[in-house]
């Protein structure tokens, strides 16, 4: 698995350099309006802000129980900026549950693993989804998709982070020799992994 992942990382960057159709970062209208937060199109500016809730929804998930061979909080906060293009090297250079005790702060830890955090999470991501798929129109958000290099890309780095959370509960639970059937969880973007982080514990 740790191959395959390998393999869909490389061809995500040569597909997204060379290959993603678009205008391109420089002359893309699009991605100048979301830097200041004022797309057209609602659908567009919801899946730009969920991106930006992806990341705290992974370190919820992978910062509570930080054992694996290499530390997840870098490849975490690089994905703030990068997305699935940072976090796919995680999964395929760690090895879990290689350390013996936690590699984060105990207080950081606690804001991982804390319910209130998970549920302004799940609040923050229900809101957004309820205002664009509301307000928004699938067409306009087909055409940009087509026309804008970084919103081709954006929406498939934003399948990407969902597929990889349904291996990410996975993996995790296989290190805790449970049953991975949460894992379709993870098929559900950024609301699966947020139920799953608020009804499972991390053995101590």
């Amino acid at each position: 698995m740790r191959l395959l992942w390998f393999i869909v990382w490389v061809l995500f960057i040569g597909y997204a350099v060379w290959l993603a159709p678009g205008e391109g970062v420089g002359d893309d209208p699009i991605f100048a309006e979301l830097l200041r937060l004022q797309a057209e199109e609602p659908l567009v500016l919801m899946m730009f802000a969920l991106l930006g809730v992806f990341p705290l929804v992974y370190a919820c998930l992978l910062l509570r129980d930080d054992r694996g061979s290499w530390p997840a909080w870098p490849f975490v906060v690089l994905s703030l900026g990068l997305g699935a293009f940072a976090l796919l090297p995680y999964f395929f250079v760690s090895l879990p549950g290689r350390r013996i005790h936690h590699r984060v702060s105990g207080g950081l830890r606690s804001v991982c693993e804390s319910r209130l955090v998970q549920l302004l999470l799940l609040a923050l991501t229900l809101g957004l989804v309820a205002w664009g798929v509301g307000s928004g129109d699938p067409e306009a958000y087909a055409e940009a998709f087509m026309a804008s290099h970084f919103v081709h890309v954006m929406t498939l780095d934003f399948v990407l982070l969902a597929l990889l959370s349904v291996y990410a509960i996975a993996n995790q639970q296989r290190g805790y020799r449970s049953r991975p059937g949460a894992a379709w969880l993870g098929l559900l973007p950024l609301v699966g992994p947020l139920l799953y982080t608020l009804f499972s514990r991390v053995p101590r």
